[in-house]
């Protein structure tokens, strides 16, 4: 199978490459997928392997003991690496079905990224009546922070450029620009004070965001390439319950690029951006 690989030290430092791999087989509770998207992580350089841990596809075998699902079913989940190839391997309980309505494409970032997302607004304690500090919102990561937020009956105040201030009104933040005198500009846009900070681009370490929130308790970062997640924590029920809301209208997470294998290996997005490689385009 062709796949995405990072050659490790024998290879350029960080540099992906274009490889014919052999086609894992699913393994006793697996299934193995035919993958049609997978997040590509962005940042520090990979580890040797093939990188991705987040995908969408079509299961193609059922390893010993794996239950719920069919050869042919499409679905969403995640493994613990080699998602960026023509094939992966998955445990049958980190899978859920994805509907047709929702992108390849979309459905390949819900499993880890949307689920860190989740994550983020559980430990922050965001619900109804909270008052929710976002940056980070250019993104696609930051924009579904601040519709999962409103949804759960938050107000969100958004930390944004000009240009992005309309799109963020659309969801139903108040958003307030960047440079000096931020913190005046946010206690402007939320006299009653903020409850927590969600920082979707960095690791929430700026002097500003506690001091926003009331306490460092209160700050949270996205933080790593898959959201935040940790690995293996999003099990197939919690990725049922993210599809769910997806198809209620209650957020968005379309990747900042959709690219086949091969352009994926040159050099091109940074760290920040969200990717998606589709191996059979």
């Amino acid at each position: 199978m062709r796949a995405l690989a990072n050659p490790g030290p024998e290879g350029p430092s960080g540099a992906l490459q274009v490889v014919e791999a052999v086609v894992p087989r699913a393994g006793p509770g697996q299934v193995l997928v035919r993958v049609a998207a997978a997040h590509l992580p962005l940042g520090s350089a990979p580890p040797a392997g093939i990188p991705g841990e987040e995908f969408a596809g079509v299961v193609v075998q059922l390893g010993p003991g794996s239950y719920g699902l069919e050869v042919g079913d499409e679905v969403l989940g995640h493994c613990q690496s080699g998602a960026c190839a023509e094939y992966a391997a998955a445990d049958a309980d980190r899978v859920a079905a994805r509907p047709p309505e929702l992108p390849w494409a979309e459905a390949a970032l819900l499993p880890l990224t949307a689920a860190g997302v989740q994550a983020a607004l559980d430990g922050l304690r965001v619900r109804r009546g909270s008052t929710l500090l976002v940056h980070g919102t250019a993104g696609p990561a930051g924009r579904a922070a601040v519709a999962l937020a409103r949804w759960r009956g938050a107000a969100v105040v958004a930390v944004a450029a000009e240009r992005d201030h309309s799109l963020l009104r659309g969801l139903g933040a108040v958003p307030v620009g960047y440079g000096a005198q931020l913190a005046e500009r946010v206690a402007d846009a939320a006299p009653q004070g903020v409850d927590a900070v969600l920082d979707a681009v960095g690791r929430a370490a700026a002097p500003v965001w506690a001091e926003l929130a009331g306490g460092p308790e209160r700050v949270a970062g996205l933080g790593s390439a898959a959201g935040g997640r940790s690995r293996g924590e999003a099990e197939s029920a919690e990725i049922a319950g993210l599809v769910e809301l997806w198809q209620a209208g209650a957020f968005r997470l379309a990747p900042d690029e959709v690219l086949p294998l091969e352009r994926a290996a040159a050099p091109g997005p940074g760290p920040g951006r969200l990717v998606v490689v589709e191996p059979w385009a």
